[in-house]
């Protein structure tokens, strides 16, 4: 087994990983995670985030860039995930690709969950706010008809209906 720890941005990273996870000589650098990881992270979560905190984490062995063999336990450590109502991990791919990671345990300041692949990790702190935008479906304009910033337990209220008659058209109306 090998434990690897690192920090930075105000995130402490500890790695358990299994034997034959990684080769012997194995190394883990943690970096601030770049503005457009941290973007992606919190537009994955699917409301209004209050705070982010992202690392970018990988593993080196003989100077090349690696994955583990197996699934490895993470530990994210940052005052974030104690002052978080509910802290969310979004796991960020080199292709910019956001996908929340379930199955986290929340102790404290410390948020703990499996995984078999590294790039951007960010702990997000959502304010339970949901943004809805509801569009035009004209296939012309990309600007939103209504936005609604509802809170969780809240009902979205329904638009009124669009004037179709300047342009002849008619109303089905409105779709998730």
């Amino acid at each position: 087994a090998q434990t690897f720890t690192g920090k930075a941005g105000g995130v402490s990273v500890t790695v358990n990983a299994p034997e034959g996870a990684f080769p012997a000589g194995t190394k883990m650098s943690v970096s601030q995670a770049p503005q457009t990881a941290v973007q992606a992270a919190a537009a994955a979560v699917g409301a209004e985030v209050s705070d982010v905190k992202a690392v970018d984490i990988t593993f080196t062995s003989d100077g090349q860039e690696i994955e583990p063999a197996a699934p490895i336990s993470v530990k994210l450590e940052a005052a974030l995930v104690a002052q978080a109502e509910e802290a969310v991990v979004v796991h960020v791919d080199d292709m910019n690709q956001a996908q929340v990671v379930e199955d986290t345990t929340v102790d404290g300041k410390t948020v703990s969950f499996q995984a078999d692949s590294f790039s951007v990790y960010a702990i997000t702190d959502p304010d339970g706010r949901y943004t809805f935008k509801f569009y035009d479906s004209d296939g012309v304009s990309d600007t939103a008809y209504e936005t609604q910033i509802i809170k969780v337990g809240e009902a979205l209220v329904q638009p009124p209906t669009p004037d179709t008659a300047e342009n002849y058209a008619s109303f089905d109306g409105w779709y998730i």
